[in-house]
């Protein structure tokens, strides 16, 4: 990484991604520096594991708070809401697996306190930020199988009524279309009202906040493949450059060039 992206409020963030072909997943890291942004609820389509280098960050679940303490590996599961109101200064690692996982509808403890977990963790962050694909698989499938076998919690990561299952398939595949929340619970054949309150009740988002987080979820690939930012804005389906913009600041606490100047210049 050549640079790292500093902010007014002295916060420094760096990014880091990396592709290993012979799992068929891509790493992303970021490490932030001084952090107090406010993160508004949200899911991430993808396994998250983070560590806290320095004080602490309270994260909100659907059903209750929890403070990670430094040196504390956290866990931030495939669809699972949370929402960050930071207002103490902390540093933190986190690493996003993406792609389709062995035992994908595992789910794991929020909060993981163990030495091993966090050398398993650190191991796995050198890689990364080396870009060192090879060993990088042995020390992921290392840490994922502890995770798997000292702290799964269960199975059925997502839900599995059949409106449910169709109408996120649907937003999937329309993403890129103006597609309305009235769409989506036409095809899942629902009454808006009922959907939206079922929609939320399953999921802990409103259907527009998670077509919203969809759509930025997959504009950082077109932002790591160099796309530019109003291109990005129009193939992921936003309305306009300024409010993708807008919405990507809210949730990353960069602009998407400036993650995009990070990402690329590894």
């Amino acid at each position: 990484m050549k640079d790292k992206i500093h902010n007014i409020d002295n916060s420094e963030l760096a990014f880091y991604s990396t592709y290993n072909e012979e799992l068929g997943l891509q790493f992303d890291c970021v490490i932030g520096n001084n952090i107090t942004h406010k993160f508004p609820i949200h899911i991430h389509d993808s396994l998250c594991i983070g560590l806290i280098n320095k004080g602490k960050r309270t994260i909100i679940w659907t059903d209750k708070s929890e403070v990670i303490n430094q040196n504390e590996i956290f866990v931030i599961n495939k669809n699972q809401p949370h929402t960050i109101n930071q207002i103490e200064p902390h540093d933190y690692t986190v690493i996003t697996i993406k792609g389709k996982l062995d035992n994908i509808d595992v789910i794991f403890e929020n909060i993981v306190k163990s030495e091993a977990c966090l050398i398993l963790f650190t191991q796995l962050l050198h890689e990364v930020k080396n870009n060192r694909t090879i060993s990088l698989s042995e020390k992921w499938k290392k840490l994922h199988r502890y995770l798997i076998d000292n702290h799964k919690l269960s199975i059925s990561l997502t839900v599995n009524e059949t409106f449910l299952r169709k109408s996120l398939e649907y937003i999937q595949n329309n993403y890129q279309q103006q597609i309305s929340v009235d769409d989506i619970a036409a095809h899942s054949c629902m009454s808006i009202y009922h959907f939206c309150r079922q929609f939320k009740l399953l999921t802990g988002l409103s259907p527009h906040n998670y077509l919203r987080q969809y759509r930025l979820n997959q504009s950082y690939k077109h932002l790591q493949n160099n796309t530019s930012v109003s291109d990005t804005a129009i193939e992921t389906g936003f309305y306009d450059c300024s409010h993708f913009i807008k919405t990507f600041y809210s949730y990353m606490a960069v602009s998407p060039k400036e993650y995009q100047e990070s990402v690329t210049q590894q």
